[in-house]
Order: structure tokens, then C-alpha cells, then sequence
């Protein structure tokens, strides 16, 4: 998918995305992280490395120092998700392909069901300007709707 050099996964320290980090968790540390957040900019900005280095703070705190924006070691977490197979976030990447409505549909239900712990769940859709307009009219339904 990347080369090593480019894999947001691979990457331990992030630049000049320092503000948008501290945005996010001071808004986490104090329960008031939005439901949904959009994050745009020009492909390859880092956006995509920013939400890796969010989720490393959320689940591995005592392994991320804040102060320098930097994965110290993530135990493997970038493999799971990676390999999209970590319990809580789900990763819809639809760099090649357009995303269907039966992959939305499969997210809803999947949202529907409770977690087997007690951490928070995050959904990431990348590349969301891929998705056909089935399938972002159904995005936005299952956004809207109060359940999720």
C-alpha cells in the first residue's frame, strides 16, 4: 500500500501537526471529543499519520510522550491496525476502489453491537471522497441517526 518510508503505520514522530494533536486530546481528556470529526487537506498532509499517533494516545498512553508528538513503543498496536483487526477501531480505506452502500450498511450493524470492553470505538473512514453518493447518502443516514 505505502512504502515503508511513507507508511503512516511505520511512523513514530509526527511534524508540524503538533496544534491539531493537542486539539484533539485536551477535547478527549475532557469528554468533550466530538462524535464525528472531518479532518481535510491536501493528500499526503498527514492526516491520516495524526489519527494513527491520536489512537496510539487513547489506548497506549504510558507508551506515547505527548510532549514530543512520539510513538516511544506501540506494542505492536500499528500491526493491528494495520491490519484492520484491532476490537475498537475499524479502518475503511477506499483508496483503490469506491466504498459500496453494502460496506456501510455491514458498519452500521457492526456499530450496533456493543464492544467487548470498556474502551471507546473509532471508525476511520479515509478517502471518503471515493464513496459513491449511495454510499455517503447511507453514511450520513447512519450518522444522523441517534442510536450510533
Amino acid at each position: 500500500m505505502y512504502p515503508d518510508y511513507l507508511n503512516p503505520y511505520k511512523t513514530s514522530q509526527i511534524f508540524g501537526l503538533d496544534s491539531f494533536l493537542d486539539q484533539l486530546v485536551v477535547s478527549y481528556e475532557k469528554n468533550k471529543l466530538p462524535k464525528v470529526n472531518l479532518l481535510t487537506g491536501e493528500k499526503g498532509s498527514g492526516k491520516f499519520s495524526l489519527v494513527l499517533h491520536f489512537l496510539n494516545y487513547v489506548f497506549l498512553k504510558s507508551n506515547y510522550d505527548l510532549n514530543n508528538k512520539q510513538i516511544l513503543n506501540n506494542l505492536n498496536f500499528n500491526d493491528l491496525l494495520e491490519k484492520n483487526i484491532h476490537q475498537n477501531i475499524l479502518i475503511i480505506n477506499n483508496e483503490d476502489t469506491s466504498t459500496k452502500i453494502n460496506e456501510i450498511r455491514e458498519l452500521k450493524k457492526k456499530l450496533l453491537k456493543s464492544s467487548l470492553n470498556s474502551l471507546p470505538r473509532f471508525i476511520i473512514l479515509d478517502n471518503v471522497d471515493n464513496f459513491n453518493t449511495n454510499s455517503s447518502n447511507a453514511l450520513l443516514k447512519a450518522l444522523e441517526e441517534p442510536s450510533i
